[in-house]
């Protein structure tokens, strides 16, 4: 049971921390999709199906829920 309860207790940590940083998170991936994947793009010669390949996984947060739910 001491296991059961340590486990609970860092899932909701980690949870109240993804939760507490979820803002920040989504203004840096704004901020790597509107900002910094443009020039990748235009540096790399990036087709679209590879650009649109970034942008979903910098689009990703949910994955981490998926884990602490």
């Amino acid at each position: 049971m001491e296991t059961h309860e340590r486990l609970q207790k860092n899932r909701d940590y980690l949870l109240q921390q993804y939760n507490s940083n979820l803002e920040d998170i989504l203004n840096l991936q704004d901020t790597l999709i509107q900002d910094i994947l443009p020039s990748i793009t235009d540096e790399l010669e990036l087709c679209q199906e590879a650009v649109e390949w970034a942008a979903d996984w910098l689009c990703d947060t949910g994955t981490c829920l998926l884990f602490l739910a």
